[in-house]
């Protein structure tokens, strides 16, 4: 379980793993959309090269998914000049948010920018909202 100043992130194991992907991108993108989150993670993170991922659901509602690591990750972002060291747990709630706004600015509908306000909620709420401000802003 990762925890925020406020908010809880809880595990989503067993059964309701399997309708996690169509609950976080709706059902029109769920099919491909979860392969953006990894090619995010791979654009951000040259030392990623693939591996398990653990699905989480939020306190206020907002879902992402992390890399299953407990090591610290390395992320870069040249675009805004980002070069941050952070938990797989934050890592994956950037490459998740960057994922919801490419399927936003590709046409995205109205629960996609909900999810994503929903995390950047969180976000702002977790002990590395600092790192993950500078890699998605």
């Amino acid at each position: 379980m990762a925890q925020t100043a406020s908010m809880i992130a809880t595990e989503v194991t067993g059964i309701a793993k399997d309708h996690f992907t169509v609950q976080l991108f709706g059902e029109q993108h769920f099919w491909y959309a979860e392969s953006y989150v990894y090619t995010w993670m791979r654009k951000l993170c040259d030392k990623y090269n693939g591996g398990m991922w653990r699905f989480f659901k939020t306190s206020n509602g907002a879902m992402f998914m992390a890399p299953d690591s407990s090591e610290i990750m390395h992320l870069t972002w040249a675009i805004n000049w980002s070069d941050e060291r952070i938990s797989a747990g934050a890592a994956g709630i950037v490459a998740t948010l960057f994922a919801l706004n490419t399927l936003i600015n590709a046409g995205g509908n109205e629960g996609l920018i909900e999810r994503y306000y929903a995390l950047s909620e969180f976000a702002a709420d977790h002990h590395e909202s600092s790192a993950i401000f500078r890699l998605i802003n």
